[in-house]
């Protein structure tokens, strides 16, 4: 229930990984658990659209709702299906954070895969600026040794 709105968190799926062991005896918990592992296994692909993604990130709620609330019977706690759905709270930063991470790993892959170049631009100095010819340029290397 805790990690419910964060399900990409490593907390919530090893949450999740614990469910077959604790919940062992309890068939409809287990079924419950294999719905959504199934989901899982077959909804997402690195080939699906937005909207495809969508879909199954919509389906994987309905069914993480049934689990949690096949758990909740188990253990004797009285909560809605609605209220186990709609209810927890997730910081709307922590999925723009999300989203920002995301966009930079698959941009950094692409380049360091070679499928994307990065983009340089060269900007001429401003008017204020300290300019150095190339005698007065410092250099990084040490001087060579005298012989």
């Amino acid at each position: 229930m805790r990690t419910r709105r964060m399900a990409l968190s490593p907390e919530h799926v090893g949450a999740l990984n614990l469910v077959e062991i604790e919940f062992h005896k309890n068939a409809k918990v287990i079924a419950a658990l294999k719905g959504l592992m199934t989901h899982f296994e077959m909804a997402y692909g690195s080939r699906n659209t937005v909207d495809e993604l969508k879909a199954a990130n919509e389906k994987a709620e309905v069914l993480r709702t049934t689990l949690l609330s096949a758990i909740a019977r188990a253990l004797k706690f009285n909560f809605e299906q609605m209220e186990i759905l709609n209810g927890g709270y997730s910081p709307l930063g922590w999925s723009v954070e999300l989203d920002q991470q995301t966009t930079i790993r698959r941009g950094l892959a692409a380049i360091f895969n070679g499928q994307q170049t990065l983009p340089i631009s060269v900007i001429a100095p401003s008017g204020n600026a300290v300019t150095q010819t190339p005698s007065q340029q410092i250099s990084p290397f040490p001087p060579k040794p005298s012989a």
